[in-house]
């Protein structure tokens, strides 16, 4: 959990005020370990807290975790998102390096966001009713997901995503569209590339095609999640928490990123849940 630093002005001179509770000798606020985090406005006990998180790093769909652990559709949707947006803040941080693959995932966008031709139809194809997902995995298993957009990945948006989280120098295997390109002029690395439409290319892409398989896996099970947090998915930390170890220690885990993060997710953004 986080220290005794406030987290209103970032001052360590901090003195206990009362149980649980700290006051800043900077800024003469006090706070609790929670103060400023998802866990702030937590009415859960911590046993149906943790009997939660355990169900959602196991991917259980809401509608069991709303009937085992007897809270509202309204408080299991919006803590999934509050745990996503934690991870996703760990994320932000994800460095990949060695040898890298890249690629995007394509999926529908919310039927409430969608853009119609005149005459009510969808366009065809690949239009900005799809979100791009930029995915990528490193030769250490670290990997990011992050929303790029819609349609087709634009040059800029995959140097602002995958440039931000891939390391300069690595190299790079893709297939090849023009906007990896420029990615790799951007990063200055080596790349291999391998046409996607060709049988013989996908063991080579077999990585990043596994983990998109996963991506639409959980999309899948967990429909209704806004299009506008995709980007939570494809966190590593929570690869890290969902895989190997004792439950206890890995939703031990999970609370300590909950503590130390200002992700947020605010009720008016919910929508129907899976």
């Amino acid at each position: 959990m986080r220290g005794s630093e406030c987290p209103f002005c970032g001052s360590g001179e901090t003195v206990k005020r009362g149980e649980g509770r700290r006051l800043c000798k900077s800024c003469r606020r006090s706070f609790r370990a929670s103060t400023s985090t998802v866990m702030s406005s937590m009415k859960l006990d911590r046993e149906r807290f943790r009997k939660m998180a355990n169900l959602m790093l196991n991917d259980v769909k809401l509608k069991a975790i709303i009937d085992s652990v007897g809270i509202s559709t309204r408080t299991a949707y919006v803590w999934r998102m509050k745990i996503y947006g934690a991870a996703f803040e760990i994320q932000k941080k994800a460095m990949l390096s060695g040898k890298c693959w890249i690629d995007e995932a394509l999926v529908p966008v919310n039927e409430g966001v969608c853009f119609r031709l005149e005459g009510g139809k969808k366009p065809r194809g690949v239009s900005r009713n799809q979100a791009v997902i930029a995915c990528a995995v490193d030769s250490s298993g670290n990997r990011i997901a992050i929303e790029a957009g819609r349609g087709h990945i634009t040059s800029a948006a995959c140097i602002r995503t995958y440039g931000a989280h891939i390391k300069k120098g690595s190299l790079v295997v893709h297939d090849g569209i023009f906007s990896h390109d420029r990615l790799i002029s951007f990063l200055k690395s080596p790349d291999e590339v391998y046409k996607s439409t060709t049988r013989k290319s996908h063991p080579k892409l077999q990585p990043v095609n596994s983990f998109i398989a996963e991506l639409k896996h959980f999309l899948r099970c967990h429909v209704g999640i806004r299009t506008d947090f995709l980007d939570l998915r494809g966190v590593d930390s929570l690869q890290i928490l969902r895989e190997g170890g004792d439950i206890e220690d890995r939703i031990d885990l999970l609370e300590s990123y909950c503590f130390q993060t200002k992700a947020s997710f605010k009720v008016k953004y919910r929508c129907r849940v899976g």
